[in-house]
């Protein structure tokens, strides 16, 4: 319902603000998918912010409803504006999830985005709710539904949350095409998060995100990453042998519980390594859409660069990339660089880091 009264204004001056709490948690390129996506790429214009820009396609229900059309040539417009390109702005298609698109909507996507290469991001299997609706709309899942009318046709489609998607569909997932994407937090408040174990155990392609501010009280991607890397053994709070303990004071399988833990540990044990978790966010990010490239200081890439302050207590100990991966650590940012432009600088900024005559 309030969505529903959202200006275009409204839209811009809320981006700005989630720009600027990207920025300073270190986030210097996002991908977005809301309402008013010409003013969203507006809005990271306004504060140098890179990043993709989804907007909103929906003709079944949602506030959406009635701007479909208008946001299908948002899209076009910000994939064929050159100034946009230029500063590092670009475009996917964002139908919204299967419960809220049409079949001819979809296929329409479909059908474009692979004749002009754009990407498509798209929620998928994110709520029991759409489940339903597509089940008994379409008789098929909402990734069957996706797969059946074009889904495979794509060259990259982003699926987000995916919570109700069954290991054999997951498996059937190609691993170049479909990206995987967790919002774990987001996922908590709204249903639960999907076992992103089967994505890494099945070798899919799958990063992790940060929703939105309503779902991470900062733009902050480290909060996401620490629950990943707990995701494993979360499930053993609510097993059997626990709970007996808890409420029957029954210690005599716990024993068995706990020694299933150090197995499940020991198994997925990549879970808590720090290069792994950093790469569900660093490594593939940067080559998701065909007109950008980041993620790496070379010729042609867009020069997107944190700079940190190594000898800040929360770095600490600083040689490690468990610092970077596990602690709370945006407070140690000192700047931050998007194409070859420094933003934002911590007060405590020493000059012998930046030459502010070369970089004004």
């Amino acid at each position: 319902h309030l969505e529903s009264h959202l200006s275009p204004e409204d839209v811009r001056a809320f981006a700005r603000m989630g720009a600027y709490e990207s920025l300073i948690n270190g986030v210097a390129f996002v991908w977005d998918h809301y309402y008013y996506g010409l003013e969203t790429a507006k809005a990271l214009k306004d504060v140098d912010l890179t990043g993709v820009v989804a907007p909103t396609l929906q003709d079944l229900s949602g506030p959406g409803i009635n701007s479909y059309e208008a946001e299908w040539n948002a899209t076009l417009a910000i994939h064929n504006n050159k100034e946009f390109s230029k500063i590092g702005i670009f475009s996917a298609f964002g139908p919204h999830a299967t419960d809220t698109i049409s079949k001819s909507l979809w296929q329409e996507v479909c059908n474009e985005a692979a004749k002009k290469n754009i990407p498509v991001h798209i929620h998928c299997a994110q709520s029991f709710e759409e489940y339903e609706k597509t089940t008994k709309r379409e008789g098929l899942s909402p990734l069957r539904f996706l797969k059946e009318n074009g889904l495979d046709d794509l060259s990259k489609c982003l699926l987000v949350h995916n919570i109700f998607m069954t290991e054999d569909e997951i498996k059937s997932l190609h691993p170049k095409k479909h990206t995987l994407v967790s919002c774990p937090f987001s996922a908590l408040i709204f249903c639960f998060p999907a076992d992103f174990t089967l994505w890494e155990k099945h070798k899919k392609s799958w990063l992790v995100a940060t929703d939105c501010v309503a779902s991470n009280d900062s733009m902050n991607i480290q909060k996401e990453l620490r629950f990943i890397s707990a995701g494993p053994v979360n499930k053993l709070t609510y097993n059997k042998n626990y709970q007996e303990f808890i409420h029957k004071n029954k210690i005599e399988n716990l024993k068995n519980l706990y020694n299933y833990r150090e197995k499940e540990l020991q198994s997925d044990d990549q879970f808590r390594d720090p290069t792994f978790l950093l790469e569900k966010t660093w490594k593939q990010a940067g080559s998701l859409h065909p007109k950008c490239k980041l993620g790496s200081i070379k010729e042609g890439e867009l020069a997107n660069i944190i700079l940190w302050d190594k000898d800040h207590p929360s770095l600490w100990p600083s040689n490690q990339l468990r610092t970077l991966a596990f602690s709370d650590s945006t407070v140690a940012i000192k700047a931050v660089m998007t194409k070859g432009k420094w933003l934002w600088l911590a007060n405590i900024l020493d000059k012998k880091y930046l030459d502010f005559k070369s970089h004004p």
